[in-house]
């Protein structure tokens, strides 16, 4: 699904809002932030704003996926496109695979906090260019609610919203 944002206004709050860190929710140089930060997120948006304010949905509404950050400081992260491709007959093709692929982002690795940032960095992935890689996210934190965005180099902006299902027992 694609929208269009009709004012340059509008971009710029998708710009600041999931980027800007509630001082009354964590203090980002503490342990609370690590502990915020920990257990089981369900994605539940995904979004990409374009330069030019269309809103772009790649992994459906609601979109599909797991983040786990582990209190050890390991993480595994899983989406896909919702509804997900139905299921092959038989043997996929080397198209229906590339087509899949297509819709899906996998790795894991560990993670940090750096400022108001979370650092995601990157020991194994299905796109090989990512393995050895650090991913930033700027993050707000609020109850179980965790939102995460990036500006991309080509100016669009990619936005995350989780939601906790599950704490780890300290």
């Amino acid at each position: 699904m694609i929208k269009t944002i009709g004012s340059s206004i509008m971009l710029a709050i998708a710009l600041s809002a999931p980027l800007a860190l509630s001082e009354e929710t964590v203090d980002c140089g503490s342990d609370a932030v690590s502990a915020g930060i920990v257990g089981v997120w369900r994605l539940v948006e995904a979004s990409t704003t374009l330069p030019g304010g269309t809103v772009q949905y790649p992994y459906g509404q609601p979109a599909a996926g797991l983040f786990v950050y582990t209190p050890g400081g390991h993480l595994s992260l899983h989406l896909h496109k919702n509804p997900p491709a139905e299921k092959f007959a038989q043997r996929p093709s080397d198209s229906e695979l590339g087509a899949v692929a297509r819709g899906y982002i996998g790795y894991y690795g560990t993670w940090s906090i750096s400022g108001n940032s979370v650092v995601h960095h990157i020991d194994g992935a299905m796109v090989p260019n990512r393995i050895g890689q650090d991913a930033e996210r700027p993050f707000t934190l609020c109850g179980n609610t965790l939102e995460l965005g990036i500006e991309g180099s080509d100016g669009r902006i990619f936005y995350r919203r989780l939601e906790r299902i599950e704490s780890f027992a300290e």
